[in-house]
């Protein structure tokens, strides 16, 4: 590849920028592989086959983490990095990042943690991946600053207009969240909730950080000859951030406002900045395929943001269009930097992806929850199979154009980089091995005391002990005696984890102290250690009538009817709550409450 010359708002970068776009592709890649598990459990046909044998939440948080957090801010370091001089800090910085995202990715092999599926960023709830995740968030955070820092012959390029303003949101995202994290209970929780108002805000200005980086994008592959618009986008996609910050540092983080102040601040501020650059892509957009599918899939992503109702695969749908757009556009940027030999695979990847977003709008439309499996279908109709069938083949044909293009890309890569030949890799590795030695010495958190989603069912009576205190635990949740019930659990699910009985009372203990969500996330463990364990989809069914989402209700209550034997003495109401929901849906009325159910 030929370089630019100095004039040119982009030249190749090299160095650190491509040691940060190494790791991106990497982590897009890894996503990539537990995305096949995520697809096959969601596949109808596939998912009875591998529904036993694979868990799927802690799949979903790698993924998700991989595909969004690491891969995003990845190619936020790249981006940075080439307004940086080369430096001992710079390599320091994606050395500390590096180790944060190997830390994650061994966490679950080596220590038991419960996967948390919370909006934005899911966690799995153990002290290594925590603490790897810290310190890929610092690297990420010293690559901005680099950026910040005065003294770049590019910082007077208009590609520094949307960069700088990424990094400026980034310490505004991290500022967000510092501050929630002061003002929530000091302590380790397993409520899904916890994690969520932890992340809301900051998740949600780091969602403006992506839109200034696909700007950058954008100009790189287009290479306009006027500026004004890239001004004036940039500033569009700013400006609600700035606004966002004082207004709502007043307000309680855990309180409606919070929640509603961030979501509506998504809805109306985030796609201002089309109005400049929309004109634009019509004017220079010829020929710029890559651009325009970009364009289309996050202009649809936003489009079936305002059909969310409820909590269920609209809202997924509504994402994958969102985060597919970016990605499509940096994947354009490698292509147009590193000239593959082959680049079909953005074609296939774009067109599976649509097809996924379009199968993942019509089964959310139809009620199908999110974050679960598929593996027990509530009725076998067309009605159900078509858009998950839809689902599962536009999944797989955008996961085949990913690897299309992941694999060629890191060979151009590493040829590139020629790695053996860079001296300041050192640095890097160097911060590797600090962040290793401060692991060790990482505060331990009982963890261990908290239920883990996995595949393997050791049996109570292999600890006399154990037993005991389970039947105790069962007495405490048969006489109501809920707080009880839960300290009898904790202690069981100290000795064993993996345990899914000890998940689903659980989950009913919670239900009895009204802890909705929590009872929620206890039952999917349940249903993701034992798919097969109908009395799960029936207190799930319950905690999503309390939580007020009727269509995810819906489903799960037909899930334990398909799977429930005929003389279950719960089935006729579990018949009678689904006609009272479908009911309900079709002419609003008032809640259902269903019988407790131990």
């Amino acid at each position: 590849m030929t370089s630019s010359s100095p004039s040119s708002p982009w030249s190749p970068p090299a160095g650190v920028s491509l040691a940060w776009l190494l790791l991106g592709l990497f982590a897009l890649f890894l996503s990539g592989l537990f995305a096949i598990v995520l697809v096959v459990l969601r596949t109808p046909f596939l998912s009875q086959w591998l529904g036993n044998a694979l868990p799927f939440r802690s799949a979903l948080v790698l993924h998700v983490d991989l595909a969004v957090a690491v891969w995003f801010l990845s190619m936020a370091g790249f981006f940075w990095s080439w307004l940086q001089r080369e430096s001992l800090w710079s390599w320091l910085a994606w050395g500390v990042a590096t180790s944060g995202v190997l830390t994650m990715l061994v966490s679950p092999l080596a220590e038991s943690g419960v996967a948390v599926i919370n909006n934005y960023l899911p966690v799995i709830h153990a002290p290594l991946f925590l603490g790897g995740l810290a310190f890929f968030v610092v690297g990420v955070a010293g690559s901005a600053a680099l950026a910040l820092w005065p003294g770049n012959d590019r910082e007077s390029t208009p590609l520094a207009w949307p960069l700088r303003a990424a990094a400026l949101v980034t310490f505004a995202a991290l500022l967000v969240t510092g501050k929630t994290w002061l003002n929530l209970p000091q302590q380790w929780s397993v409520d899904s909730h916890w994690f969520e108002t932890l992340f809301w805000g900051g998740g949600h200005l780091l969602q403006f950080v992506h839109t200034l980086l696909l700007i950058a994008a954008w100009w790189v592959l287009l290479r306009p000859g006027r500026e004004s618009w890239f001004r004036w986008s940039t500033l569009l996609a700013v400006v609600p951030v700035l606004v966002a910050l004082p207004l709502s540092w007043g307000l309680a983080v855990d309180s409606p406002d919070y929640r509603a102040f961030y979501t509506d601040l998504m809805a109306y501020g985030s796609w201002l900045w089309l109005f400049p650059t929309l004109p634009l892509l019509v004017r220079e957009g010829k020929g710029k395929g890559v651009v325009w599918a970009s364009a289309v899939l996050f202009v649809l992503g936003i489009g079936v943001g305002v059909a969310i109702r409820a909590d269920n695969l609209v809202v997924t749908a509504h994402y994958h269009g969102t985060v597919g757009g970016i990605t499509l556009a940096f994947m354009g940027v490698v292509l147009h930097l590193l000239r593959p030999q082959r680049t079909d695979g953005i074609k296939v990847y774009g067109s599976g992806l649509l097809l996924l977003i379009l199968g993942l709008l019509w089964a959310g439309l139809g009620g199908a929850p999110r974050k679960s499996i598929f593996s027990h279908l509530p009725e076998s109709t067309w009605d159900t199979l078509l858009p998950l069938l839809l689902v599962g083949v536009g999944g797989l044909t955008a996961l085949v154009g990913l690897f299309l293009f992941l694999l060629p890309s890191l060979a151009a890569l590493l040829e590139r980089l020629n790695l053996g030949q860079r001296a300041p890799m050192w640095q890097g590795g160097l911060a590797i091995v600090l962040v290793g030695v401060v692991l060790q010495w990482f505060p331990a958190h009982p963890v261990a005391s908290l239920p883990t989603p996995t595949v393997a069912q050791p049996q109570p009576q292999e600890d006399p002990e154990l037993r005991l205190r389970f039947q105790q635990g069962a007495m405490m949740l048969h006489a109501g005696e809920y707080e009880h019930a839960v300290v009898a659990f904790h202690e069981v699910l100290s000795k064993n984890p993996r345990l899914p009985e000890a998940h689903l009372n659980m989950g009913y203990a919670m239900l009895g102290l009204q802890r909705y969500e929590a009872a929620r996330d206890f039952f999917l463990g349940a249903v993701d250690l034992r798919p097969a364990q109908a009395n799960a989809y029936f207190g799930l069914a319950e905690a999503y009538e309390a939580l007020e989402d009727l269509p995810a209700a819906l489903g799960a209550m037909r899930t334990f009817i398909h799977m429930t034997h005929n003389k279950d003495p719960f089935l006729v109401r579990a018949r009678a709550a689904v006609w009272e929901w479908e009911k309900s849906l079709k002419e609003p009325k008032g809640p259902v409450k269903l019988p407790d159910k131990h």
